[in-house]
This record gives structure tokens, sequence and C-alpha cells, in this order.
């Protein structure tokens, strides 16, 4: 008989970093102090279980390919089926928190328009800001701009003036390195406001298109969740 307590494990997770945020307030006390109190007692207890869940998750028993789309030949990797999975979707975050956790991040950079998606939740549950590079003339204020070319023609990004400060610790999020062309684009972008990029991530990494590789010679740590080589 299947245990049925089986399909929780990994919410397990997501248990105990709440009650390391939350467990404390019920008497009173100030946000920052429940929050390490409670921290210090069962990080290392959360710290073990998302290792184990890491070392076993693979979002590609969630992720649909979809046959010659956008064009003929193309085999899509399809993440909008790991997002509808609850289960596959927060494991998918849990992996990031756990990385990032003791990183010190200041804040976590999303790539319009996927990157807002996974990069939102991991910025809540690190306790960072979250900042969006968008496309050019998306942004109401003051923006750095950024190019990068396309198979045919360029294309722009941008950020606003004042979404890092000089010295933050960053990580730069998207759904998938490819050809790394924006994620290069919103590296400098990130770089001209004077911040630091910790590691460039996805949950999906094609390394045959050699983005990773152009992001790694640029100097650039780069971390994926999974990878399909051969595309």
């Amino acid at each position: 008989m299947k245990n049925p307590t089986a399909d929780l494990k990994p919410y397990y997770l997501s248990y105990l970093l709440t009650v390391c945020q939350f467990g404390i307030d019920a008497h009173g006390r100030g946000f920052e102090l429940y929050f390490q109190a409670d921290l210090v007692i069962l990080w290392p207890l959360y710290s073990g279980l998302a290792k184990i869940m890491s070392f076993q998750f693979d979002p590609r028993q969630y992720i649909r390919t979809v046959p010659d789309w956008p064009v003929q030949g193309v085999q899509f990797r399809d993440i909008t089926t790991l997002l509808e999975h609850k289960l596959g979707f927060r494991q998918t975050i849990d992996c990031y928190v756990h990385r990032y956790f003791e990183a010190d991040i200041d804040a976590v950079v999303g790539i319009d328009a996927r990157g807002f998606i996974i990069g939102a939740p991991i910025a809540y549950e690190l306790r960072s800001s979250f900042v969006p590079v968008r496309k050019k003339g998306k942004l109401p204020g003051e923006t750095v701009c950024e190019s990068y070319e396309l198979e045919y023609g360029s294309a722009e990004i941008e950020m606003h003036t004042d979404a890092l400060k000089p010295g933050s610790k960053v990580i730069l999020v998207d759904d998938l390195i490819a050809t790394g062309g924006t994620m290069l684009a919103a590296a400098r972008l990130i770089e001209k406001l004077g911040a630091s990029i910790v590691e460039v991530c996805a949950i999906v990494n094609l390394p045959d298109l050699g983005g990773s590789r152009k992001l790694e010679e640029a100097g650039y740590k780069v971390f994926s969740l999974c990878e399909y080589e051969g595309d």
C-alpha cells in the first residue's frame, strides 16, 4: 500500500522555511529577531532536507517538448507544464532557495518574461528585492539600456537606473539558456549599475547552442536545474 504522506515530502522544505519566518510571531516579537532566532535552530534541518530533495529533483519530468515549434526542426522546451504542476513548481523554487539562502543575495534580477515567474518567488523566499529586466519601452522611469543580436537584426532590454545599488549581490534568472544573448545583455546592465553577479541561473540549459559557454567565457558562474543536449 502506498504511503499516504510520500507525495508531501517536498512540501516540508517550504513548510520549514515558513516556520522559520513566522514561528515566533504569535508572541509579538520583531520580524528580524524571530526570523533569525528560528533560522538558527531550524536551518540545519532545512538545509539537509533541501540537499536531499535537490539531488533527487529533475524538472524534465514536468517539462513538455513541443516538436517543430515555433519553426520546423525546433524542439521547444515548454516550462508551462512545470509551472502548472503544484509539486513540480514548488520543488523548482525550493532548489534555488536552498542554493542561495546563505549567499546574502540583495536582489534577484528576472528577465522578461518567464524570468519574472521564477525570480519573484525566489526573491520572496530569500528576503531579497526583485528587479525586472524588460524589453525596451516597457519601464516608465529613467532606464539604462543594452542591445543584443538576434538572428535577423537586434533587440534592446532595459532596467531602471535606481533598481540596484552599487555593490549589491545579485542572481540573474531566466527560464532557459539558449544562445545566451539576452542573458549577456542583462548581465551588462547589472554591471552598469555597479552590482555584482553571484550567478546566472535558469531551469533549462541548451548547451549545444553555446549560451552557457559564452556566459562562462565572459566570467560568469552558470547554474541550471537540467540540460537538453542535441538541441
